[in-house]
């Protein structure tokens, strides 16, 4: 059974602070609901307190660097809770200069993460799952012009998260948690090997093709 220690409930505190300011873009909740939500779906999948932990954190260098840097992560939560972020943080937010452009940060960090290790495509699988998850949620409620508050718009967004679903589903090795292998079957999508039900690269896959539906029927697109 997992255990967390000081460091995980100073990580809690740490990244409270940090994001204190910031909200959602798809409404006006506090960020944290976001870290919070994160860390979960790492615990659940059966991660360790380093992968929680930086969880809590995975966006603190990008979103927050005029706040903190790597070093700091560094020195008070250990050299792999901070490569972790590291490897999840698809361009340094300086407060000085602007980052890439998206399209180009995106496509960078898809090729980073074809060599990362696993604790680093665990956090960055549960990120994601939130996030698209937090899509269809919008969409569900009708919630208008959800497209634009992103830089990739619809296209860009469907492309961005099909290139992640397939480079988890590659990487990801089947579930080694108890409560996930006990879950119920459910037979894979086709082109897809099975998971559990927890950070299953096919809810990516199944989420983006919804995403495209749905954006393409509200704006008149068409998703490639």
């Amino acid at each position: 059974m997992h255990r967390f220690t000081a460091r995980y409930v100073d990580a809690l505190a740490f990244a409270a602070e940090l994001h204190q300011d910031q909200r959602r873009k798809h409404a006006d909740v506090p960020y944290v609901s976001h870290l919070l939500a994160v860390s979960a779906l790492v615990w659940e999948d059966g991660g360790d307190e380093v992968e929680a932990t930086a969880a809590l954190l995975h966006d603190a260098i990008e979103d927050q660097s005029d706040k903190v840097d790597v070093a700091t992560i560094g020195r008070r939560f250990g050299a792999d809770v901070a490569g972790i972020v590291m490897a999840c943080t698809d361009a340094l937010g300086l407060h000085d200069a602007p980052k890439p452009p998206w399209v180009h940060r995106k496509a960078e960090h898809l090729r980073h993460l074809a060599d990362a290790p696993l604790p680093a495509l665990r956090v960055t699988a549960a990120d994601k799952l939130h996030n698209v998850r937090s899509l269809l949620d919008d969409r569900r409620t009708g919630t208008r012009d959800v497209w634009l508050r992103f830089n990739g718009r619809l296209h860009g967004t469907v492309w961005y998260y099909r290139q992640m679903a397939e480079i988890l589903d590659d990487r990801l090795p089947p579930t080694v948690s108890p409560t996930r292998a006990a879950g119920r079957r459910r037979r894979p999508a086709r082109g897809l090997r099975r998971r559990g039900p927890g950070l299953d690269a096919r809810h990516l896959v199944g989420g983006t093709r919804g995403l495209a539906t749905a954006g393409a029927a509200r704006l008149g697109l068409i998703a490639a």
